[in-house]
Order: C-alpha cells, then structure tokens, then sequence
C-alpha cells in the first residue's frame, strides 16, 4: 500500500474511533521510556505518524528503540518503534501541548513545529533528528486529537561524519558549513583573499594595487591604487 493509501486507511480508523488518545494514552503509560523522554500527558494531543525513521542508513529496531518529539529542550512525547502495535505499520509519536496547567509548561502550543530525537537501545545513544520529510506544525486546540503525517524522518552524519551532528556543506562545496572563509576571489582585486571559499565583497578593481618601483635612493615611487604617488623611497 503507498503511504498515501496508507493515510487515507488510518483517517478512516481515526474517524471511527474517536477515543483514539485515550487509547494511545494508556499505550504511553505502559512504556518505560528512557529518563530523557519522559513527558507529562496533556489534555491537549497531536499525533505524528511515520512510515520509516531510521539511523545511519538502517531502520530503527523494533521494540527497543525509541522516537521522541521535543519544542525545543523540553520532551512533549515519545513512544517505542514497535510496528506490531502501530496502525497498518505507520507508528505514531505523540506531541503534548500546553493546556494551562503547570505540568505542560512549555509543551506545545498552536503553529509550533516539533523537533525530534531517537535514543538507539544498542549503544544507549540519542540522536538529533536533522532529516524530517515534512514540517508540520502543531494542530490548534479544536481539533484535537490532531494527527499530522510525516513520510520520513532520519538520523544521518553531519559533514565532519558526526552522526546526528549539525555541521553540513550547504553550497554543496566541498567545505563543512563551519569552515567556509567568505572573502574578495577576484585575484585581480587589491583585497583578493587566497583562502576565502565563499564570495565576498570585493572593493572597486583599480588599474594596479599598492605597489612599490623597488628603487630604494630616492628615485623610486609607490602607486597606490591605480595612481602614481609623489612618495620618494630612501635607504636609510
């Protein structure tokens, strides 16, 4: 089934049963997740759902890894990649939001986009989330349970072969992000920078940069931007 039929397969299920977060709730309840994607359940629910999220390349393994969403440090939902308890093998993770009470401060609130996070079982590791195929912003308040849908979501290396890392080559250069110099390439510009990878301002070509005759008994003279100067260089 394509995802889009899979989609339309759980709009279905979703309109039928309209108790949907109180099931899911009791779902989360019984999950122990680790202490970094621990959250308070909230009156307030949006759901996202994934076909794939993977690490590296390799999908993530059933029934020990974890997906958790996050509005920016704060963890507003997580549930355990187990495909046999997800709908027609799309998982969900739950996205919690403010609903005036203090244990939901600073949970989502309506057009905030999540960011997410996966803690790899094997090597007790948790990863930024860089590679979302959707951004989909948090669903108002009416319209709860509010089920977004995202195709994808990846943990994938950085520039520096960071895994999970931020550090990207955004000009497609061959220069990380973090190392890129902007600066004059032009090397007939007076300012031209041999080390610069990215453009720069260059100041106005003159006909010739500063430059000296090289006679040093007063008989020699400086051009200074294209314009011979009356300046005499002396040996002293």
């Amino acid at each position: 089934m394509s995802f889009r039929g899979v989609i339309k397969h759980i709009n279905i299920i979703a309109k039928q049963y309209l108790f949907i977060g109180i099931l899911l709730s009791g779902v989360l309840y019984s999950q122990d997740p680790p202490p970094e994607f621990e959250f308070n359940i909230s009156i307030y629910q949006s759901f996202y759902f994934f076909l794939t999220a993977g690490i590296d390349g390799e999908s993530l393994v059933e029934n020990e890894d974890w997906v958790g969403a996050f509005n920016g440090q704060t963890c507003v939902g997580a549930r355990k990649w187990d495909i046999s308890l997800c709908m027609s093998g799309v998982c969900e993770v739950p996205a919690m939001g403010y609903d005036g009470n203090d244990w939901t401060v600073g949970y989502m609130m309506t057009n905030d986009i999540p960011s997410f996070k996966v803690f790899e079982d094997l090597t007790s590791n948790f990863y930024d989330v860089q590679v979302v195929s959707d951004e989909v912003p948090w669903g108002d308040p009416p319209s709860f349970p509010f089920l977004a849908y995202i195709e994808s979501i990846s943990v994938v290396r950085d520039c520096h072969d960071v895994l999970g890392g931020h550090v990207f080559d955004t000009d497609g250069d061959s220069v990380c992000d973090d190392d890129e110099v902007v600066g004059c390439q032009d090397d007939t510009a007076c300012d031209f920078n041999a080390a610069a990878t990215d453009d720069g301002i260059c100041n106005e070509i003159p006909t010739a940069c500063d430059t000296c005759s090289g006679e040093n008994d007063g008989s020699g003279s400086v051009v200074i931007n294209g314009a011979l100067d009356e300046i005499r260089i002396w040996n002293l």
